[in-house]
């Protein structure tokens, strides 16, 4: 890391840099690596590997929202469910305790 792990900006970019060029010398063998349709490749993987990431990320997290609040609504839909009811029925009887 560079400046001791303090610079984000830097290291993020770096650490791009890393996974591109990782990603790149899957799809590329070494005599396309130095072609011009490596440098293609290596400058148009990160803007198709980027988004199609962050879409996945995106999808997961909302699942994951989703399982929660579905558990979450199913606990409070009962307790609330009582209250109601406890309500209703304390107004239908008079509440003159």
């Amino acid at each position: 890391m560079c400046g001791q792990g303090r610079n984000i900006a830097l290291n993020s970019k770096l650490l791009f840099q890393i996974v591109t060029d990782e990603a790149a010398s899957l799809f590329l063998g070494n005599e396309l690596w130095q072609s011009r349709s490596g440098l293609l490749t290596r400058l148009v993987l990160p803007v198709i590997l980027v988004p199609v990431i962050f879409g996945m990320i995106a999808v997961l997290l909302v699942l994951v929202v989703q399982a929660v609040t579905g558990l979450l609504s199913r606990l409070l839909s009962r307790s609330l469910d009582e209250l109601t009811w406890l309500k209703i029925k304390r107004s239908a009887l008079g509440n003159d305790t």
